[in-house]
């Protein structure tokens, strides 16, 4: 899996850039092999600060697409087996860019609750006053659907267990991430779906969204992975860990950078075996490819979502409206994330 280091100065993409990733790696660990956990989430969260201001233009529209296509599917579910109204809790809500999707589709889903969560003060922050703005009142409901946040770790945040959904971005959460070694970070993994399983009620569901970075398809994430490793070993951080740290250092189609991240990037096959030994079992996973570029926002999910009295053809109206907005790239040059719904069982 090694790179050839004659190959480690190629800037084929941003996301690859050898000389960021290197200097985002000395910003986290300071010339030293380890750093413990809580040093790095109080950098982290300076990171996160440091950049709240920033205007940010990702790949809205496909994270917010993926996510109604997993909901669409939870909500058959749901309705099979609960009669009541729903609660939903949102791991690592960030500041806000999807919550209006997340908002249009609790009223077609009946959810009457939704607990917002992020490891990030600043972030609770902006999420509040963005619904404030959008919605007016006090933030605490829209729509007849409650609200509440409860800004820092989520392993540490007191949750009742009585939600019927919980969703967790495992794409871009470094919170579940120890750069003292590998097994501090598996630790957290299996604490972290300990956690979720507490908080769902039995029959509830997970969705979560993670890199997909397996070796059969050679994706920018498996390349990343790779890139990481050698990253490291210049900087003389991590050694003897297994090839599934991920440093991030990415750049939005506007040229802004995002926070410096570390991301746990494991197999697919490995985190399916975790839940499952967590009692989450697998229900469906579906693999999407973000385009190199696109036009669409979630704001245009939003308003497709309001154009659809039902959740029936939205999945397709957006769809659609993908393949007007966007330009693709080969599976080799693309960034795939893996959507993944699972039930406590």
């Amino acid at each position: 899996m090694n790179t050839p280091n004659q190959n480690l100065e190629q800037n084929n993409s941003p996301l690859l850039d050898y000389q960021d990733l290197k200097e985002t790696a000395k910003k986290i660990f300071e010339g030293r092999p380890f750093v413990s956990y809580n040093e790095y989430i109080e950098k982290l969260i300076a990171f996160y600060e440091g950049s709240i201001d920033e205007p940010k233009e990702g790949q809205d529209y496909h994270h917010g697409m993926m996510t109604v296509k997993a909901l669409q599917a939870i909500q058959r579910r749901l309705n099979n087996r609960f009669r009541e109204p729903k609660k939903m809790a949102i791991v690592g809500i960030g500041p806000g860019e999807l919550v209006e999707v997340y908002l249009e589709m609790a009223k077609k889903m009946e959810v009457e609750h939704i607990s917002f969560n992020d490891l990030v003060p600043a972030h609770i922050k902006v999420l509040r006053e963005k619904i404030k703005s959008l919605y007016g009142g006090q933030g605490d409901k829209v729509d007849g659907t409650s609200l509440s946040y409860q800004a820092g770790s989520f392993l540490k945040t007191d949750f009742p267990g009585d939600y019927h959904l919980a969703v967790f971005d495992g794409t871009t959460s470094s919170e579940i991430f120890d750069p003292s070694g590998v097994h501090a970070t598996e630790k957290l993994r299996n604490d972290l779906y300990r956690k979720i399983r507490a908080i769902l009620v039995h029959n509830g569901m997970l969705y979560e969204t993670m890199p997909n970075n397996n070796e059969y398809n050679k994706s920018l994430y498996y390349q990343l992975t790779d890139r990481s490793v050698q990253v490291f070993k210049s900087v003389g951080a991590l050694p003897r860990t297994e090839e599934r740290f991920m440093l991030r250092n990415w750049i939005d189609q506007k040229g802004n950078p995002f926070p410096h991240q570390l991301v746990y990037a494991p197999e697919s096959w490995r985190e399916d075996d975790r839940r499952k030994k967590h009692n989450l079992q697998l229900v469906e996973h579906d693999i999407i490819s973000l385009p190199e570029s696109s036009q669409g926002t979630a704001q245009d999910v939003v308003n497709i979502l309001r154009r659809h009295t039902s959740i029936n053809g939205v999945v397709a109206d957006l769809q659609n409206t993908a393949l007007r907005v966007s330009k693709y790239v080969g599976v080799n040059d693309s960034v795939q994330l893996r959507s993944v719904v699972s039930m406590k069982v």
